[in-house]
């Protein structure tokens, strides 16, 4: 399971805002971006659940995740799109009033992924039962 803590220093990194000194996501200039973002990473996960190996929706009901109030709970998403998506997104979100074109680029960046690996979400399939009949083969013959 991955961390709050790791989805932040990915995004820190992605943004080029880890330590120099010793690689370190959490210091005093980040602080403005450590503050928002756990609200934003509760936003994203809602846009991402739907995709998670975790989905879990009841018949009827809309699936919701379990909400996150620190860096240190757990994503309540598949370790994949933790990795795979979800710094993009949080990247886009964080400077999006700072730099609104490298926000672009990284949300460019989180909807690639989504297209790419939001189609790979494993399905569960069922059999398709024929109700109308006629479409029968003649004489036992192999479909």
């Amino acid at each position: 399971m991955t961390t709050v803590r790791e989805v932040f220093e990915s995004t820190m990194a992605i943004l080029d805002e880890l330590s120099e000194r010793d690689g370190a996501a959490e210091r005093r200039e980040n602080r403005a971006y450590q503050l928002r973002f756990v609200p934003l990473a509760n936003q994203v996960c809602h846009e991402l659940y739907p995709l998670s190996d975790d989905y879990a929706a009841a018949i009827g009901r809309r699936g919701v995740p379990t909400k996150i109030t620190s860096l240190d709970d757990t994503v309540p998403l598949d370790e994949f799109l933790c990795v795979a998506a979800m710094p993009y997104a949080l990247a886009a979100r964080l400077v999006v009033d700072e730099n609104p074109t490298v926000a672009a680029f990284w949300e460019r960046k989180f909807q690639e992924s989504l297209a790419r690996y939001g189609s790979a979400t494993p399905r569960e399939f069922e059999p398709i039962t024929d109700v109308y009949g006629g479409l029968e083969p003649p004489n036992g013959a192999a479909v």
